[in-house]
């Protein structure tokens, strides 16, 4: 890391940490602490059911040992779900599904005013411009519908669960894959995939289209700490695959194994003649960890099955106190066949979330990314570091605000100015804007 993107860093994460450390201090003398959530009386009549049987069982079997079975969590979710939705007269084949979803419109200002109006990365003292600084927004000075989306999730019957997620406006644009389907447009199938439990081995089963496994943030903004994406976010990680995962609890607790073959990133159809597999450790350890090390291999260039990519990504949450959490990301890659060689990148982030109040929230960034050949960046690389803070508030139980800032900074003049859409700003300042309502 060059000497001032670090020193940068290094400064952002003590200012985001010095803005959480003022205002939990502030939020504890002011609002206290809330109480325990109402317990559900379905769900206690449910418990008290579940303890009868085992009462039942253990007069049954005596004082005799049996093996202990982990049941996965989805599993007992979907028994349970299935159970319900008989006691409402909606046994068949096929239970009525769970539909939820959100509708996001943003406003970005870039203080650069770049003459193209769009906030990329760009080649220094050129006008060619390269990857998406945020991915998803990126016109300046512009309000931007972003997302109809909507998910369908539900139940078959003998317990194979089923998602299936739309998404319409420009972020579909973005996420659209590129084989397969000809140009990107404003709509995406985002995930359409199955689950089931494979007979009684304890290995579970995702076939379909599906998200990747990697980083803190999602497609889905509402889900975001922040208004933008990172840079992992968009030239780290891939979007979405298409193929399947299988996954099992190991006998080690709060560890999950997994492993899958897919098309390759961002693809429906495969563009050349190899898979890409997946895989790694899925971690659940409450509030202390959650998240887990993803592992990608395999070529991704269309037509090319000889050079491959490699990505290792380690995404943790921690819960250190009831209302602040924080993500943790770092990520490294390489490829094959860029240029005359191979070139490398990684990254690091941290994304903390405090909620002072049921309706007041207090998020940031600071991440920091680094690729050699620019391959990733789509210029002719260098590093770069971005600072974000982004408060919120609840306008009712549907609707939120948000407003962000950001800064971002390189070590070179990545950044477009109002000099005839050359790249010779080595920063960018934005202001964004965001509400989005809920179903």
């Amino acid at each position: 890391m060059g000497k001032n993107l670090k020193k940068a860093f290094i400064t952002n994460l003590g200012i985001l940490t010095i803005v959480f450390v003022v205002i939990l201090g502030f939020h504890k003398s002011c609002f206290g602490s809330d109480s325990g959530d109402a317990k559900d009386e379905m769900n206690q009549k449910l418990i008290q059911r579940i303890e009868q049987l085992e009462k039942k069982i253990e007069d049954l079997t005596g004082a005799q040992e049996k093996p202990v079975v982990t049941v996965p969590d989805e599993i007992v979710r979907g028994k349970v779900e299935a159970i319900l939705m008989e006691k409402e007269g909606h046994g068949g084949f096929m239970q009525m599904p769970k539909i939820r979803g959100f509708i996001d419109t943003t406003y970005n200002y870039n203080f650069n005013k770049p003459a193209s109006q769009t906030t990329k990365l760009g080649t220094p003292g050129t006008t060619t411009a390269g990857s998406n600084l945020s991915s998803y927004v990126t016109k300046a000075n512009d309000i931007t519908f972003n997302t109809a989306h909507i998910a369908f999730n539900g139940l078959l019957k003998e317990g194979i669960g089923y998602t299936i997620e739309v998404d319409a406006g420009s972020d579909a644009n973005v996420n659209t894959p590129t084989s397969g389907s000809g140009s990107a447009d404003d709509f995406d199938l985002q995930e359409a995939y199955l689950t089931a439990s494979l007979f009684d081995t304890g290995v579970n089963l995702k076939v379909g289209k599906f998200v990747t496994l990697e980083g803190i943030e999602v497609i889905e903004s509402p889900l975001n700490p922040t208004i933008s994406r990172g840079y992992l976010y968009g030239l780290a990680e891939p979007f979405t695959h298409v193929g399947f995962l299988l996954s099992r609890e190991l006998p080690i607790k709060g560890l999950e194994l997994r492993a899958g073959l897919v098309n390759g990133w961002d693809v429906l159809s495969d563009n050349n003649d190899r898979k890409t597999f997946l895989g790694g450790l899925g971690i659940n350890y409450g509030d202390l960890a959650t998240g887990g090390l993803s592992v990608y291999y395999g070529p991704e260039q269309a037509n090319n099955g000889k050079n491959d990519r490699t990505s290792i990504d380690l995404t943790v949450f921690t819960k250190p106190m009831p209302k602040l959490t924080i993500g943790l990301q770092g990520n490294w890659g390489r490829e094959d066949g860029i240029g005359s060689g191979t070139d490398h990148w990684q990254g690091y982030g941290v994304q903390p979330v405090y909620q002072l109040t049921d309706k007041f929230s207090l998020a940031g960034r600071v991440e920091y990314m680094k690729n050699k050949g620019g391959s990733r960046f789509g210029n002719s690389g260098g590093e770069i570091t971005n600072f974000a803070i982004t408060p919120g508030y609840k306008l009712n139980d549907s609707t939120t605000a948000r407003v962000e800032y950001r800064h971002d900074m390189g070590n070179k003049d990545f950044f477009e100015g109002e000099n005839g859409g050359v790249f010779d700003k080595d920063s960018a300042n934005q202001l964004l804007a965001e509400v989005f309502y809920t179903f």
